[in-house]
């Protein structure tokens, strides 16, 4: 499977803080905080250069920054997101961070949740479970928009 369509396949687990009720959550083709930092300064034509002198970070961090080795500090962040005429909460969104802590919580709190990841891996692997079907038996049988 290729890239971009393992991206489309993307499934995130994630916490409901509102209910605390586990849900899975679908993401369809979404990039990342980097990928998008870099999509918008080459649609404005900016060099990597010139965004990191405007934004005051180096280049290198400003590369890691795009190919996700590295994140901004909110302070970076807002510098950057300013430059490219966007608003932090919406490169923010895109940091796939918070859905890796929030999972390790679960399994602190709970390790039983492990071997419930382990059997829907596992599912999902053999062609057993479809995103879709985990959704709709999770949600109590009601459809998946």
């Amino acid at each position: 499977m290729a890239a971009s369509e393992w991206r489309r396949t993307l499934v995130l687990f994630r916490l409901d803080p509102t209910s605390l009720v586990f849900k899975l959550e679908t993401r369809m083709a979404t990039k990342s905080m980097g990928e998008r930092i870099r999509e918008l300064r080459l649609q404005k034509g900016i060099s990597l250069r010139e965004l990191a002198r405007r934004a005051d970070v180096s280049r290198s961090f400003l590369s890691d920054i795009e190919v996700g080795r590295s994140y901004p500090s909110e302070d970076a962040l807002e510098r950057i997101a300013r430059e490219l005429g966007v608003s932090p909460a919406n490169l923010r969104k895109l940091d796939k961070r918070s859905h890796v802590s929030e999972l390790r919580d679960l399994l602190q709190n709970n390790p039983v949740w492990g071997v419930v990841f382990m059997e829907l891996a596992a599912a999902a692997r053999s062609g057993r479970l479809t995103p879709e079907e985990a959704l709709e038996r999770i949600r109590g049988g009601k459809q998946v928009p």
